[in-house]
């Protein structure tokens, strides 16, 4: 149930987005190239390796004690520092009663 639930929840986020990035980005030029190789290019492995701990507090019963924080927060931060040309918001519409928020 876990895994479904960071399907649509996160990964299905971070597709659609990584698909329409390009439709939204703003001409070439030269310092946002310069400002984009400087991005740091294991944001996005860290993201992944904080949801691969989220599956595993999920399965031993631990989300409520750990205090989970919703990683798409944590992906639209990475995503802002990469684009930033871009004006990327992180909206929390408070918690919601889905499995990610352990409800």
């Amino acid at each position: 149930m876990g895994e479904a639930c960071l399907g649509t929840n996160y990964y299905g986020v971070k597709l659609v987005t990584e698909e329409l990035i390009p439709l939204l980005q703003l001409p070439d030029c030269q310092n946002s190239k310069k400002e984009l190789s400087d991005t740091d290019s294991h944001a996005e492995e860290k993201v992944e390796v904080v949801l691969k701990r989220y599956l595993d507090d999920l399965k031993e019963d631990l989300l409520e004690t750990k205090g989970w924080p919703v990683a798409l927060n944590a992906y639209t931060r990475v995503l802002a520092k990469k684009y930033p040309n871009i004006a990327i918001n992180a909206v929390a519409p408070d918690f919601v009663n889905i499995d990610l928020t352990y409800h």
